[in-house]
């Protein structure tokens, strides 16, 4: 399991946007991004970044404090040790504050050809 120094998140909300900070749990702890771009209402793009500099046990998004939070996309990019950035890519889902997500993906294996 590499070390992850840095994850960034770029998320477009659709039609339901969601009040307050974006906030994630990381190996158990809820935190919110840092360097954050944009915002979560309707339309918009949100961006932001922690620096992790630690192994990933698990990486969640955690659901808006309120009401539902329509994603239309999200991108998350992991820059971790042993290799180069690599991106995880979610299609359209919704968040509730029941729910959070699950977007911790190890490192792809590498492909070549025979």
């Amino acid at each position: 399991m590499p070390r992850v120094n840095t994850f960034q998140v770029e998320i477009l909300t659709g039609a339901d946007g969601a009040p307050g900070p974006v906030k994630f749990d990381f190996n158990g702890h809820t935190m919110e991004f840092g360097n954050v771009q944009g915002s979560t209402a309707p339309g918009d793009t949100f961006r932001g970044s922690f620096d992790a500099r630690s192994f990933a046990h698990s990486v969640a998004l955690v659901g808006p404090s309120e009401g539902k939070w329509r994603i239309e996309k999200l991108v998350v990019t992991y820059h971790s040790d042993g290799g180069d950035p690599y991106t995880v890519t979610f299609s359209e889902l919704e968040l509730d504050d029941s729910m959070a997500l699950d977007i911790w993906r190890d490192r792809p294996l590498p492909t070549f050809d025979v």
